[in-house]
Protein backbone atom coordinates (compact mmCIF):
# COMPACT_ATOMS: atom_id res chain seq x y z
CA UNK A 1 0.00 0.00 0.00
CA UNK A 2 1.45 3.10 -1.08
CA UNK A 3 1.91 6.49 1.55
CA UNK A 4 -0.82 8.72 0.01
CA UNK A 5 -3.28 6.02 0.04
CA UNK A 6 -2.63 4.89 3.52
CA UNK A 7 -3.10 8.96 4.56
CA UNK A 8 -6.39 9.02 2.57
CA UNK A 9 -7.50 6.39 3.79
CA UNK A 10 -6.76 7.27 7.44
CA UNK A 11 -8.11 10.76 6.69
CA UNK A 12 -11.58 9.25 5.71
CA UNK A 13 -11.37 6.85 8.77
CA UNK A 14 -11.13 10.09 10.93
CA UNK A 15 -13.49 11.93 9.30
CA UNK A 16 -16.05 9.29 9.73
CA UNK A 17 -15.59 8.60 13.23
CA UNK A 18 -15.34 12.54 14.24
CA UNK A 19 -17.29 14.29 11.35
CA UNK A 20 -16.10 16.87 8.90
CA UNK A 21 -18.91 18.85 8.60
CA UNK A 22 -18.34 22.47 7.74
CA UNK A 23 -20.08 24.96 10.57
CA UNK A 24 -22.74 25.42 8.17
CA UNK A 25 -23.82 22.03 7.56
CA UNK A 26 -23.65 21.52 11.41
CA UNK A 27 -25.91 24.25 11.86
CA UNK A 28 -28.12 23.70 8.78
CA UNK A 29 -28.45 20.19 10.79
CA UNK A 30 -29.96 21.26 14.40
CA UNK A 31 -32.67 23.65 12.60
CA UNK A 32 -36.17 21.64 12.35
CA UNK A 33 -37.50 21.81 8.88
CA UNK A 34 -40.61 20.85 10.01
CA UNK A 35 -42.90 24.19 8.80
CA UNK A 36 -41.41 23.72 5.56
CA UNK A 37 -42.23 20.20 5.48
CA UNK A 38 -46.12 20.92 6.54
CA UNK A 39 -46.27 23.52 4.27
CA UNK A 40 -45.18 21.53 1.42
CA UNK A 41 -47.50 18.71 2.26
CA UNK A 42 -50.83 21.19 2.96
CA UNK A 43 -49.86 22.47 -0.60
CA UNK A 44 -49.75 19.08 -2.00
CA UNK A 45 -53.28 17.89 -0.56
CA UNK A 46 -54.73 21.51 -1.29
CA UNK A 47 -53.54 20.65 -5.03
CA UNK A 48 -55.04 17.45 -5.74
CA UNK A 49 -58.52 17.01 -7.16
CA UNK A 50 -59.50 14.23 -5.00
CA UNK A 51 -58.36 15.57 -2.24
CA UNK A 52 -58.76 19.27 -2.12
CA UNK A 53 -62.65 19.36 -0.86
CA UNK A 54 -61.50 17.89 2.81
CA UNK A 55 -60.24 19.26 5.52
CA UNK A 56 -57.40 17.39 6.43
CA UNK A 57 -54.52 18.84 8.70
CA UNK A 58 -51.02 18.43 8.55
CA UNK A 59 -48.75 18.53 11.52
CA UNK A 60 -45.64 17.44 12.86
CA UNK A 61 -42.36 17.67 14.97
CA UNK A 62 -38.79 17.11 13.60
CA UNK A 63 -40.06 15.56 10.15
CA UNK A 64 -42.83 13.00 12.16
CA UNK A 65 -45.80 14.21 10.27
CA UNK A 66 -49.39 13.33 11.09
CA UNK A 67 -52.78 13.61 9.40
CA UNK A 68 -56.15 14.45 10.91
CA UNK A 69 -59.46 14.95 9.47
CA UNK A 70 -61.71 12.91 7.61
CA UNK A 71 -61.68 11.90 4.06
CA UNK A 72 -64.88 9.48 2.38
CA UNK A 73 -62.51 6.48 1.40
CA UNK A 74 -59.66 4.12 2.18
CA UNK A 75 -57.97 5.01 -1.38
CA UNK A 76 -58.35 8.81 -0.05
CA UNK A 77 -56.92 7.95 3.23
CA UNK A 78 -54.11 6.31 1.57
CA UNK A 79 -53.16 8.91 -1.45
CA UNK A 80 -52.95 11.61 1.66
CA UNK A 81 -50.73 9.98 3.45
CA UNK A 82 -48.54 9.24 0.03
CA UNK A 83 -49.02 12.96 -0.83
CA UNK A 84 -47.15 13.65 2.53
CA UNK A 85 -44.59 11.07 1.79
CA UNK A 86 -43.57 12.85 -1.15
CA UNK A 87 -42.88 16.00 0.83
CA UNK A 88 -39.08 16.63 1.53
CA UNK A 89 -38.16 15.75 4.91
CA UNK A 90 -40.26 13.76 5.96
CA UNK A 91 -38.99 10.85 8.13
CA UNK A 92 -42.51 9.13 9.15
CA UNK A 93 -46.35 9.54 8.71
CA UNK A 94 -48.82 8.87 11.06
CA UNK A 95 -52.29 8.76 9.55
CA UNK A 96 -54.90 9.56 11.85
CA UNK A 97 -57.65 10.45 9.07
CA UNK A 98 -61.29 9.05 9.79
CA UNK A 99 -63.07 7.18 6.72
CA UNK A 100 -66.44 8.23 6.98
CA UNK A 101 -67.72 7.21 3.29
CA UNK A 102 -69.31 10.42 2.94
CA UNK A 103 -67.79 13.25 0.47
CA UNK A 104 -66.95 16.80 2.13
CA UNK A 105 -67.59 19.96 0.39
Amino acid sequence: MNIAFSKWLAGVAVCTLVGCANPEQKAAKKIDMTPDVIQQSSTLLAADPELKRFQIVVDGFKGAMWLKGQVATPAQKARAEKLVWSARGVKSVENRLEVTGTKTR
